[in-house]
């Protein structure tokens, strides 16, 4: 009898279960997740809600440009009136037609990387 008082009976609730009725359901790598963000979009107001529907189907990438090129594309936008994202794009746009149509080289600005993930870099100044 010494063995049975020394067992615990463990609940039988699933996690997805108590996610659902409103337990954290932290202990839970999937099901704890999923709660946290239903408590956070429950906190969020109507127009974060809505802003936050927007953002998440936006297409947004990270590039590190050199600042000469940021500060260039900065006085253009503003000198024409346009959105600075949109104008690199425009850029992106015509400079990837011109590498497609052989008009811009880039082996001319390879140089070897230090980094072993990529075996060129580009040298862009």
């Amino acid at each position: 009898m010494a063995v049975k008082d020394k067992l615990k009976r463990r609940p039988l609730e699933d996690a997805a279960v108590s996610a659902a009725m409103g337990n954290n359901g932290s202990s839970d790598p999937l099901y704890g997740k999923m709660a946290a963000q239903d408590l956070r979009a429950r906190r969020m107001t109507p127009a974060q809600r809505k802003q936050a529907r927007r953002d998440a189907g936006r297409n947004k990438k990270t590039y590190d440009l050199p600042e000469g090129i940021t500060s260039q594309v900065e006085t253009l936008a503003e000198q024409h009136g346009v959105p600075p994202s949109h104008l690199v794009a425009l850029l992106l746009k015509a400079g990837l037609r011109e590498v497609e149509d052989g008009q811009l080289d880039i082996r001319a600005y390879k140089r070897s990387s230090p980094v072993p993930r990529y075996e060129w870099f580009l040298e862009v100044e």
